[in-house]
């Protein structure tokens, strides 16, 4: 999960009425994290620069740069009533579903003509699990029951050589 958050946290994004969504880590405005923007942030809130319904500038102005300050101002303000809502930008609905978080990884994967062969839609799952335990020799065979001391049909147990 870690190794794709990287590619999937670009397809959170947030509905603001209360605006107590982190400020500078989560994507309320839509164009990613304002964290990634500036060098030096504190803890803040949405709602922290907002005052009596509008967006305070002289507060905006101090953490942000210009640039970032007119993007800010060009956002409706949020009402700081009801409740904020986590949206996922991959499906219509704007509910999460892990078939749309495959598809998006699976895009971005660099798949290997062996992971491909061994995960491809046409083999049935269990054969790709065999497989993927035949390859990474996690199947008894004769090889790895000798290594853990079981000695097959073809070898007698009284010698050590076959």
């Amino acid at each position: 999960m870690c190794e794709v958050q990287g590619i999937t946290e670009g397809h959170i994004g947030w509905i603001v009425r209360a605006g107590a969504m982190d400020f500078w880590h989560d994507n309320w405005l839509g164009s990613g994290p304002l964290c990634r923007s500036v060098e030096e942030f504190q803890d803040h809130r949405v709602a922290d620069f907002v005052t009596g319904g509008e967006w305070d500038a002289r507060s905006l102005s101090q953490v942000l740069q210009l640039e970032l300050v007119r993007l800010v101002m060009s956002c409706r303000p949020p009402p700081l009533l009801g409740e904020d809502r986590m949206v996922w930008s991959l499906t219509p609905s704007g509910e999460f579903t892990v078939s749309s978080t495959v598809a998006v990884v699976w895009g971005h994967s660099h798949r290997s003509f062996g992971a491909a062969s061994v995960w491809h839609e046409s083999l049935p799952i269990t054969i790709s699990f065999f497989m993927l335990c035949l390859l990474s020799s996690r199947l008894p065979l004769v090889d790895q029951l000798r290594r853990l001391g079981v000695h097959g049909p073809s070898r007698c147990f009284c010698c050590t050589t076959p």
